[in-house]
């Protein structure tokens, strides 16, 4: 895909260079943002963080255990409360890693024993 396909009025006489646009550049969400604001469209929405999305469900499910629960039906709120540990232990895999430690300020490093 060239830039004159998603722009009519860009010509190859534009550039000094030809500029390919790939399938990758096209789910780029800066570089869309920026097509978007040079055509004069509205920026794409941002995609939905899948921590979001599983922490939604999980807190549902959650929801839903203690609804049953104290409705007397004991069956669905187990079967809930599974659903919930389920999307629990999915959003604990997919957490982030642990901040790294701060590195010391470059006033606290032994330059000799480099």
């Amino acid at each position: 895909m060239s830039l004159s396909d998603l722009i009519p009025s860009f010509s190859a006489s534009d550039t000094a260079a030809d500029v390919t646009i790939t399938a990758a550049d096209m789910e780029d969400p800066v570089l869309l943002a920026e097509l978007a604001a040079i055509m004069g469209e509205a920026p794409p929405p941002k995609p939905a963080d899948p921590r979001e999305r599983l922490a939604a469900q999980a807190e549902a499910k959650k929801r839903e255990a203690l609804q049953q629960k104290r409705a007397g039906n004991t069956a669905a709120a187990g079967k809930a409360l599974r659903e919930y540990k389920a999307l629990q232990a999915q959003l604990d895999a997919k957490a982030p890693p642990a901040k790294a430690r701060a590195a010391a300020p470059p006033g606290d490093v032994d330059l000799a024993s480099l």
